[in-house]
């Protein structure tokens, strides 16, 4: 509470006396509400260990003590009653670890972490869909250098693992502080390894690409001599996706 007090001084009518008056106001005084939020992965592997991290978006005070206590729910269930859960340690910390192979596949999970001080409770939910394979994963490696000299290929390599024979990849060229995109289409990039030019004046391109199942393979975008300029910076977003 923050009580304030403030003195009035009048003059009677008719008179020279003086007198004062003394008005008190109670004003309660609130700290802000605390934000929280869930970061990890809202799909994995049935046989992938994962962690969910709690975030104070609206930090407590550093001399308040903080409490964690995470929830699971199969539906409307907890999962340490449902049959499609096995037994795992719903921390009491921050970070949340949940070991592979305890929660059935093709099923979605509700995480709950509430976090409380003294003074303050809030809470976070994240959704978690547990798959029959792992996701696909990428690593880009390139030739690209800061100045390419003229009539020079460039390729960018992005090397590729799924569990499916098939996946669906996206280039796309984007901007940002001082980074130029480029036009994959009219600028003749070629996406490999099949050859097929691009002529759609986009700049993204997207394509399914046949892969042996859970063999890392190269899948690289081939842009075209001249197409970009010496001493500028491009950046393009390689994304996979297996439908799952």
């Amino acid at each position: 509470m923050l009580v304030v007090s403030a003195s009035i001084q009048y003059m009677n009518a008719g008179s020279s006396g003086q007198a004062t008056v003394t008005a008190r106001k109670t004003i309660s005084v609130q700290r802000p509400a605390m934000r929280v939020a869930i970061r990890g992965e809202s799909m994995v592997a049935a046989t992938d260990s994962f962690t969910l991290t709690a975030l104070l978006l609206q930090a407590a005070q550093a001399d308040e003590p903080v409490a964690y206590r995470w929830t699971c729910l199969d539906g409307a269930i907890l999962c340490s009653s449902s049959p499609n859960a096995g037994s795992f340690n719903l921390s009491q910390s921050s970070a949340l670890q949940v070991p592979g192979n305890v929660l059935q596949a093709n099923r979605t999970f509700t995480f709950t972490v509430q976090v409380s001080t003294a003074s303050r409770t809030s809470s976070a939910t994240l959704p978690v869909t547990i798959t029959t394979s792992p996701a696909p994963s990428i690593q880009v490696l390139s030739n690209i250098v800061p100045s390419p000299v003229a009539g020079q290929t460039i390729v960018i390599d992005a090397w590729v693992i799924s569990a499916r024979s098939s996946v669906t990849m996206r280039w796309e060229s984007v901007t940002g502080t001082g980074v130029t995109a480029f036009n994959l289409g009219t600028f003749g990039a070629v996406l490999m390894p099949n050859n097929t030019y691009v002529r759609n004046g986009s700049r993204a391109i997207q394509r399914t690409v046949s892969l042996v199942p859970n063999t890392r393979q190269n899948v690289p975008l081939t842009i075209a001599p001249n197409v970009l300029i010496s001493g500028i910076t491009y950046r393009v977003n390689i994304s996979v996706f297996d439908g799952i």
